[in-house]
């Protein structure tokens, strides 16, 4: 997929940021992103790559929908809105989203 995009997110009590893998669409004012995150363990050596290659895959498998109203007559730049919104919901449902992938690999 060309169009994806990543971030990192660094949250409390983790060494290493989350890699988050995510694609947004809008549509009728409404912003759709599409993300998949990996977790690097703190004993782990962080690899930007791999972290990469593991969230774009749990994105196709596993992803994870936020939906976001759109009020194109405010200022707040598009990638910026996207950003703090996942920036936002990581760190509210990091441990969710560890334990849903977790899970799976059992």
């Amino acid at each position: 997929m060309s169009n994806v995009r990543y971030q990192y997110v660094s949250t409390p009590r983790r060494r290493h940021p989350i890699t988050v893998a995510y694609t947004a669409e809008e549509t009728d004012g409404l912003l759709t992103i599409r993300l998949g995150a990996s977790f690097c363990h703190n004993k782990d050596r962080f690899s930007r790559q791999r972290g990469r290659e593991i969230a774009q895959g749990r994105m196709m498998k596993l992803s994870r929908d936020l939906s976001i109203p759109v009020d194109r007559t405010q200022s707040v730049a598009f990638g910026k809105l996207i950003a703090e919104s996942i920036d936002s919901y990581i760190q509210t449902n990091a441990r969710v989203m560890s334990d849903l992938y977790s899970a799976r690999r059992n």
